[in-house]
């Protein structure tokens, strides 16, 4: 082989073994692989929880994706589980927070094939039902909002990444 030839395929040689070590390091030392929700509300609840899919948005371009996901946990576990979201009714956002979450959500289900009667009235029996907790967390363009009915044990979970 020439010497040229053996220059370019070193050159590349070495951009490849710049771009494999960029992933290796971005995968174990800057936190691993993506979560996904279901991880990620088990992570931020309790581990023995099963965590039931109601509904996810398709991600168009300019619109936030949206998961929905219900679960029951122990009333005495969920002010354990959720101490590192905020409560919601102590920011007086709430109200807001949820109305604007509602909107996205019926807006989102009426595209959705099926099903979305049923989870509009699961939603809107969690909220109007008493005993009912609110709780939020955002990270990073991505807002975790728990809407948790102590008497019901029922928890819904919004999920909406921007």
């Amino acid at each position: 082989m020439n010497k040229h030839l053996l220059e370019i395929l070193s050159y590349i040689a070495a951009v490849l073994m710049l771009i494999i070590g960029a992933v290796i390091f971005s995968v174990f030392f800057n936190g691993g692989l993506p979560k996904n929700d279901v991880d990620i509300i088990k992570e931020n609840t309790a581990e023995g929880i099963t965590v039931k899919k109601l509904f996810i948005s398709d991600r168009g371009f300019g619109n936030p994706r949206l998961a929905m996901y219900t679960f029951s946990m122990d009333s005495a576990d969920c002010y354990n589980a959720l101490h590192n979201f905020v409560l919601a009714e102590e920011d007086k956002l709430y109200e807001t927070r949820y109305e604007d979450l509602y909107r996205l959500m019926t807006t989102e289900l009426k595209n959705a094939p099926k099903n979305q009667g049923d989870i509009i009235q699961k939603v809107q029996s969690v909220h109007d039902a008493d005993g009912t907790l609110y709780f939020y967390l955002q990270e990073d363009g991505r807002t975790d909002f728990y809407i948790y009915n102590t008497k019901m044990n029922l928890a819904i979970c919004f999920i909406r990444v921007k």
